[in-house]
């Protein structure tokens, strides 16, 4: 017994719609910096303790205090606080030891994301730490930088 060309017909459609969803999923969800970086911050929010993240940047700044200018930044290979590395699907953060801007403070940033992508992540310091953006860090002025608490900031870079 044949099928309707119209049951063919809109089972293909069916698929076709399906592929299509799927497939926007896979790039709103991959590519998409914004929804990248947003998602990235609630599940760190939701995961990881601020004040523990804290001691934790304190501890590598000591272990490579003898690094007197990093030179902008310096990446190390250190590893991160539990719950850090599944937080983008695609790869584990960057451990980026930075110098303060303009005689600032050096803090520690964790860094995801890519050229292409754009970047996005955590930047850690003291209580009293500032993350400075714009013409008086040097850097391009992308989205300001959001506090989760006193000395760790969220930040996402575009260009």
């Amino acid at each position: 017994m044949k099928q309707p060309v119209t049951l063919k017909l809109s089972a293909g459609l069916l698929i076709l719609a399906g592929l299509f969803s799927a497939g926007y999923y896979w790039l709103r969800t991959s590519a998409d910096p914004y929804w990248n970086a947003e998602h990235s911050r609630l599940r760190i929010e939701k995961r990881l303790d601020a004040n523990g993240l804290q001691a934790w940047a304190a501890s590598l700044l000591k272990q490579y205090s003898s690094q007197t200018n990093f030179g902008g930044y310096y990446r190390i290979d250190a590893p991160t606080p539990s719950g850090l590395n599944d937080i983008w699907m695609h790869r584990r953060p960057y451990v980026l030891l930075r110098d303060g801007a303009q005689g600032g403070e050096r803090y520690v940033c964790l860094s995801w994301g890519s050229a292409m992508l754009g970047r996005w992540g955590l930047a850690i310091g003291s209580p009293d730490f500032v993350l400075r953006v714009g013409m008086e860090s040097g850097e391009p002025p992308d989205m300001p930088p959001r506090l989760w608490k006193p000395g760790v900031y969220f930040y996402q870079h575009y260009h």
